[in-house]
């Protein structure tokens, strides 16, 4: 401790350098990598911004939340490396390629460069505004995988605190535009869109139907084999799904998305569950259980049913069933017209209009809770009739 002063604070020192004097906070830390105690020190202009750290380093030492100085300075990009290592165990293909994505995109230009421990709330504020005047839900997925590897971080002692959990996220939609509902179609409307996509193809009719009969979602739909469609019992079994990954355009097929999303659905409307049967007994791999339900088809190719590929939804969307949306007058903006998705809220608003009990309805859309089936369809739900319940309770208390 030569050439250091001690001061009335234990643990600063005082010390006359070229340039003036200084003031040291210091303190002993264990080495995670050997488990030994080594003295750190750090140099302040002025002796109470010495003791302020010291106090800090006390405080972060008896709390369990001490970093040492030198562990932080890994920068965002390796970290988000790692992170997105584990991630690949953890999550599916498209989820991850949406979270390499937003890295990407739009944290590693900003952050990437910067020391781990260096990010601050303010950095991150600014960084959420300079995202520009997009919706909510495009900063929700921008700044999730920030945030996610800075916990990552946090769990592994690289920083004390996660600086994304104290910024506001948006809720108001600065671009001026609506905040998008979806679409609930009437039988008409479905039947005019299936029409339209069957003069393409006349099998995209039937699939058009089919969607909007079941409530399927898209990647499901791809997903199905001849297997899954039990029509002696009205059934379509839901046991896969399949997507396609960017880059490479490779399928993946797996699980469904959730426990509930593995389920059957029945098919309730006749004329849809006749035309399968028709559909099903002119399949060309119909023997083969485990063939594709619905063909692939390339740009002005013909239709292919050997599973190479699959049925593609966004060439289906794009190609086919936005064309059809227009020419039958129903909205086909981007942003707020008819989306292959709003069969499915069709579907959902349908079987509800029917009388069918929302806890059967979100069993049959593999919604994770009821709760979140009420939340969405709640307002075509039809008013209860409590007359029955009544008549039972008056039994129920006079035989009593």
């Amino acid at each position: 401790m030569a050439g250091l002063i001690k001061t009335r604070t234990p643990g600063v020192y005082k010390a006359h350098r070229g340039k003036g004097t200084v003031f040291i906070a210091r303190w002993r830390e264990v080495d995670p990598a050997t488990g030994k105690a080594r003295v750190r020190d750090k140099s302040f202009p002025t002796e109470a911004a010495a003791r302020q750290y010291r106090a800090g380093v006390e405080h972060a030492q008896a709390t369990g939340t001490y970093v040492p100085p030198n562990v932080g300075k890994v920068t965002v990009a390796e970290v988000a490396e790692q992170w997105l290592a584990v991630q690949a165990t953890r999550v599916r293909p498209r989820t991850l390629e949406n979270y390499e994505r937003g890295l990407r995109l739009r944290v590693l230009p900003t952050f990437g460069a910067r020391r781990i421990d260096s990010i601050t709330s303010r950095d991150v504020e600014k960084w959420v505004a300079e995202l520009g005047p997009v919706m909510p839900g495009t900063i929700k997925h921008a700044i999730f995988p920030l945030s996610a590897t800075l916990n990552y971080a946090r769990k592994h002692g690289l920083i004390q605190s996660n600086p994304c959990e104290v910024v506001d996220r948006p809720k108001r939609l600065p671009t001026g535009r609506e905040k998008r509902e979806g679409h609930f179609l009437s039988r008409a409307q479905v039947a005019a869109v299936a029409a339209k996509c069957a003069e393409t193809e006349p099998v995209y009719g039937l699939l058009v139907r089919f969607a909007a009969g079941t409530g399927l979602r898209r990647s499901e739909i791809a997903g199905l084999r001849v297997r899954d469609l039990r029509l002696a019992r009205r059934e379509v079994h839901v046991e896969r799904m399949a997507e396609r990954t960017y880059p490479g355009g490779m399928w993946v097929v797996q699980e469904p998305k959730s426990a509930r999303s593995r389920r059957r659905v029945p098919i309730l409307d006749d004329e849809l569950l006749h035309d399968l049967g028709l559909y099903l007994a002119a399949h060309p791999r119909r023997a083969n259980l485990d063939a594709p339900l619905w063909p692939a088809k390339f740009r002005s190719g013909p239709l292919s049913y050997d599973g190479d590929e699959l049925w593609n939804a966004g060439s289906f969307y794009k190609h086919v069933f936005v064309p059809a949306v227009a020419a039958v007058g129903l909205p086909s903006d981007p942003h707020s017209g008819v989306r292959f998705h709003d069969l499915r809220h069709t579907c959902g608003s349908q079987w509800l209009a029917d009388g069918h009990d929302m806890f059967s309805v979100s069993r049959w859309l593999g919604h994770h809770s009821i709760a979140f089936t009420d939340a969405v369809y709640a307002h075509v739900a039809k008013e209860p009739d409590y007359a029955a319940a009544i008549e039972r309770t008056r039994r129920a208390r006079a035989g009593s």
